[in-house]
């Protein structure tokens, strides 16, 4: 989150994106996917981590609501094997269907 701290330092900061790539993409946190599915009984303990109820777990199967997400990383910090932060920066949609 650099950004932030420059922006309250410097004021209004505009950047060349999307002409050009502006150095704050690499390394953020835009997202968190599902790696794997899961087996037995985990869906429902790994979705009770969750502070905002943003992992569905259905049957054996766990969903990810990106719109209630916040990014917080227990899931990505906990099972690194069945979630993990996106690469991509550009995750944003003009509706929540689009998430």
């Amino acid at each position: 989150m650099p950004w932030v701290l420059r922006g309250l330092r410097e004021g209004i900061v505009t950047t060349p994106y999307p002409r050009r790539p502006d150095g704050y993409g690499p390394g953020f946190r835009a997202s968190v996917s599902v790696r794997a599915p899961l087996h037995g009984g985990e869906a429902g303990e790994v979705a009770a981590r969750c502070p905002t109820g943003a992992i569905v777990a259905e049957g054996d199967e766990v969903r990810l609501d990106r719109g209630r997400c916040v990014l917080c990383g227990r899931c990505v910090d906990e099972r690194p094997d069945l979630f993990f932060f996106d690469e991509s920066h550009e995750v944003a949609g003009l509706g929540r269907s689009s998430l």
